[in-house]
């Protein structure tokens, strides 16, 4: 699998509250042809897959929500919109080398910023997850939860 670090929001981010992924990306960045300010189009062409894997087993807490929002301010607190929930993992579910979900992304309408908040129940004192986007899917998937994209 490929992974393009333009578009990896969490790289073993430690997450012990609720969070935006340490990187957000800015679809205006780097538009075709050099126009400005020209959304760049996501989900369109070729299908692009959110990919999130616990890399650090977790420790404390109760559960961890995954989603994958877009809104018109960096923080993700200006219009958001949530394009992905995924299901909720319980503290038990999130163990180390685990991927929790692999999952199209839909062909909406996205806001300028797009990123993945972690919304946790409870305090963590370990854990650690990545989540990012690429063209190609794990041969292997361990899905928590028996989610099925």
């Amino acid at each position: 699998m490929y992974l393009d670090t333009l578009l990896e929001f969490s790289d073993s981010q430690a997450v012990t509250v609720t969070a935006n992924s340490t990187n957000i990306v800015d679809l205006y960045s780097g538009s075709p042809q050099g126009q400005k300010n020209a959304l760049r189009d996501v989900g369109t062409g070729d299908d692009l897959y959110l990919m999130v894997q616990v890399d650090t087993t977790f420790v404390g807490g109760t559960s961890i929500t995954p989603s994958l929002q877009s809104a018109t301010s960096a923080d993700l607190l200006t219009s958001p919109v949530t394009h992905i929930t995924l299901p909720t993992y319980t503290t038990a579910q999130l163990t180390a080398g685990i991927t929790l979900a692999s999952v199209r992304l839909p062909k909406d309408s996205y806001k300028r910023y797009l990123g993945v908040v972690w919304t946790a129940v409870g305090t963590y004192t370990a854990g650690a997850l990545s989540a990012f986007v690429t063209t190609d899917q794990q041969s292997y998937r361990s899905y928590a939860n028996n989610y099925t994209p």
